[in-house]
């Protein structure tokens, strides 16, 4: 049997690409994480191996040269590709073909927005697309051109041998089933962090990527209050912070809010592994696919009366804290989502 060679990326979204890579490879798969130098994360996210493209004129115009010359080198290094969606090798994706003609496997991870059906929960005023005010990124994924995002989808659906997604990006999918999509995150230094809550002073945080697709304008005026009616410490991100700055807000965090509208993801798995309270929407399909994830619901309308209700009683935040970092373990470690992709995907 043919071993596989994987190829991730050369899109990177909040570390997916990176921490598969480091998955597969506790399974002895032999995975590398592919970016490209104009492609580097803004948000600090470690690359792996790193593809030179010029990104001054008058140079800049051999990078066209340069995406023919790299698509022959991974061509001839890797038998299957992982690809972050809407990216591959070719601008437009041109290159599918060519894979396909040449029997390469092709697996497509739909991570967001550039797949959501934006119509997926019309009803329920707290879902993502429903509160969106990235004007940016509608436009740039095609939010209100529903056709050409469709179209999108089953072109990928067509050259793939497998989808990994949640419901909500997989709506367009025709003949598919997806594979879950399972987030990794490596593990934090060994420590009591159950131990925290033993503190007097409650530290709530909200570090939100965008903002605009968060829901932080709602969020903010509630931990605002909080922090003036409570004995408590708010830490809210604004900007871009640097990786460690995030990961050592959360060893002293309490109380992640996460976001409104939307499943849990990678920041949230970085929180449970550390004890946090993760309190995000965790809608009923979301929870379907994880029932047991430690994940406090909330919504805009009650995000002040569940917060204070985690205040006033230590032992379920202990609880909590305790289940959320045996969920990690049992879910979300390199080696057993490692484990779950090689086998759903049939890596060898």
């Amino acid at each position: 049997m043919k071993r596989s060679r994987v190829f991730i990326g050369p899109m990177e979204v909040a570390n997916v690409a990176k921490s598969i890579s480091v998955a597969l490879r506790t399974q002895k798969i032999d995975a590398e994480f592919v970016t490209y130098s104009i492609s580097l994360h803004p948000f600090d996210y470690k690359s792996e191996k790193v593809l030179f493209f010029y990104e001054k004129s008058p140079l800049f115009g051999l990078n066209r040269i340069l995406k023919y010359y790299y698509l022959i080198r991974n061509i001839l290094r890797y038998n299957t590709f992982i690809f972050l969606s809407p990216e591959s090798l070719l601008p437009k994706n041109k290159d599918l073909p060519l894979l396909k003609f040449l029997k390469k496997r092709m697996i497509f991870i739909f991570t967001g927005c550039a797949e959501r059906d934006t119509s997926f929960q019309l009803n329920d005023p707290d879902f993502i697309c429903n509160r969106c005010e990235d004007k940016n990124w509608q436009q740039m994924f095609l939010c209100h051109e529903i056709d050409k995002k469709r179209k999108r989808v089953e072109k990928f659906e067509m050259y793939s041998n497998y989808i990994i997604s949640q419901p909500d990006s997989a709506a367009y999918l025709k003949e598919k089933v997806p594979i879950w999509f399972y987030v990794i995150a490596e593990p934090p230094p060994e420590k009591d962090y159950v131990s925290k809550f033993n503190k007097d002073r409650i530290v709530i945080s909200h570090l939100p990527s965008n903002p605009l697709v968060k829901q932080t304008d709602i969020i903010v005026p509630v931990l605002k209050r909080i922090g003036i009616e409570y004995n408590v410490e708010i830490i809210i991100k604004d900007g871009i912070w640097s990786r460690e700055n995030i990961l050592s807000v959360l060893d002293k965090t309490h109380i992640l809010v996460d976001a409104l509208g939307l499943g849990y993801a990678v920041l949230a798995v970085e929180a449970m592994s550390r004890g946090c309270i993760v309190m995000n929407s965790f809608n009923e399909w979301f929870r379907v696919n994880t029932p047991e994830a430690p994940v406090f619901r909330t919504t805009a309308k009650t995000l002040y009366t569940d917060i204070v209700s985690l205040l006033n009683n230590q032992n379920i935040m202990k609880e909590y804290s305790r289940r959320s970092i045996e969920y990690y373990k049992n879910y979300h470690t390199p080696e057993v989502v490692g484990k779950f992709y090689k086998d759903k995907l049939d890596l060898h």
